[in-house]
This record gives C-alpha cells, sequence and structure tokens, in this order.
C-alpha cells in the first residue's frame, strides 16, 4: 500500500528537464538587471514559486513564503521609517536573489549528478566545465549533511562554539569540512571515473534528454510574462 501510494504522488509530480531549470536561472538576473521593475521582481518570485509548487516541494514553498514576507516586511519598515538607501538595497538584492536561490535548491535536491551530467552534455560545453559544475552542485546538497556531523561530533568531545571565540570556533567547523571536502572529491572523482566519465567517446545516459510539454509551456509563460511586463501591458 505504501509503495502504491508513493507511485501515486511521484506521478502527481512534475518533473522538469535539468537544463531548463538551470537556463531560467541563469536567465532570471540577466533580464531583471536589464529591465529593472517592481513588477518584474514580483513576477520572478511567483514564476519560482509556481515551480516549487508543480514539482511538490511544498515544506521548500512554504520556507521561501515566510523567508519572501521577512525580506518584503524589512524592506517596507526601512522604506517607512529610515529611508536608508544602504538596507533598501540589501533587502531588494535578497527579493531578487530568493529566485535563484529557489531554483538553485531544486537543481541540487531534486536531481542526482547523473542528471545534470546528463543534461549539460547537450549544450557542447568543454567537460571539464561540466564535471566541475557538476561535482559543485553535488557537494552543495552534502555539505548541510557534513556540517550537522561536525556539530554533532563537537558535542560528543565537548567542544562548545562560542561567540567570545569566534576565530577558535571558526577553526573548529572549518579544518574539519576542508579535509571532508578534499575526502568528498576523491570519492566523487573516483565514482566519475568507475563511470567513465573521462572516456573520449560519446557517453549514452540512463536518462531521457528530451523535454517534455511541461519544459515547453513553462518557458512559455516565462517569454509571456515579461513579454507584457516590458511591453508595458501588466
Amino acid at each position: 500500500m505504501d509503495l502504491h501510494a508513493t507511485k501515486n504522488e511521484d506521478k502527481k509530480k512534475i518533473k522538469f528537464h535539468p537544463l531548463v531549470i538551470l537556463l531560467i536561472n541563469v536567465t532570471l538576473p540577466f533580464i531583471n538587471t536589464i529591465f529593472p521593475s517592481n513588477k518584474a521582481i514580483f513576477f520572478t518570485l511567483i514564476f519560482s514559486l509556481i515551480l516549487l509548487a508543480l514539482v511538490g516541494c511544498y515544506k521548500r514553498l512554504l520556507k521561501s513564503l515566510i523567508y519572501l514576507l521577512i525580506f518584503f516586511t524589512l524592506y517596507e519598515l526601512v522604506l517607512l521609517y529610515t529611508e536608508s538607501v544602504v538596507f533598501l538595497s540589501v533587502f531588494r538584492m535578497m527579493m531578487l536573489f530568493l529566485p535563484c536561490i529557489v531554483l538553485a535548491s531544486l537543481l541540487v535536491f531534486e536531481y542526482n549528478s547523473s542528471e545534470i551530467l546528463s543534461a549539460l552534455q547537450l549544450l557542447k560545453l568543454p567537460k571539464i566545465f561540466i564535471i566541475g559544475l557538476t561535482v559543485a552542485l553535488r557537494y552543495i546538497s552534502t555539505f548541510g549533511k557534513e556540517f550537522r556531523l561536525i556539530k554533532e561530533s563537537m558535542y560528543i568531545r565537548g567542544v562548545k562554539v562560542s561567540i567570545k571565540h569566534p576565530l577558535r570556533s571558526f577553526e573548529y567547523l572549518l579544518v574539519p569540512q576542508l579535509y571532508r571536502c578534499l575526502n568528498l572529491s576523491s570519492e566523487l572523482t573516483c565514482a566519475g571515473l568507475t563511470k567513465g566519465i573521462d572516456a573520449p567517446h560519446k557517453r549514452t545516459s540512463f536518462y531521457s534528454q528530451k523535454f517534455s510539454f511541461a519544459d515547453y509551456m513553462i518557458i512559455l509563460f516565462l517569454i509571456l510574462g515579461y513579454g507584457l511586463i516590458i511591453g508595458g501591458v501588466l
């Protein structure tokens, strides 16, 4: 019964092509920089939240809404009471980059390295760049787990993180993380070599590299939304 329910839930979720998520994440800041407006920023935020809902990441959607509400509230408070240019710029940049963080989280947590690697091969980029980007995205999801393990190890050994000794606390957290980074990079490299990532021939993939109907629809929705905003219709 549980396996059947899990399969039904997976069918309800929409799986976008990783390349579509990556290109959208690169395009959004570029468009908002060329055509800066509050409407474009709000459209970008709504667009990223819709993607989270379609993928089925409801917990992450709720967290994003909470962060968005906090940033927007702070922005309005600063605008009403202080009108500080520095703080206004900081909170505006936070709201501007929140959609990029949301879309990046989809790549990190919803796709494995093989899916991302297969998608990036369609761009005909240098293999070194593809491998480096894939390993970097893979390590981001592992960083939080390793950080929690380091904190648990420090707690077991009676080592406490104190604000009174920031440099020492930073050293206790950073040095083990660097060693783990080296070990993980070696493990990922060995795993990639085992799968023939350095082979001179064209690699085949278990995952489909075709774009689905949902990919075309989400791109069309993005183009129409920005077209109406830039054209002054909205």
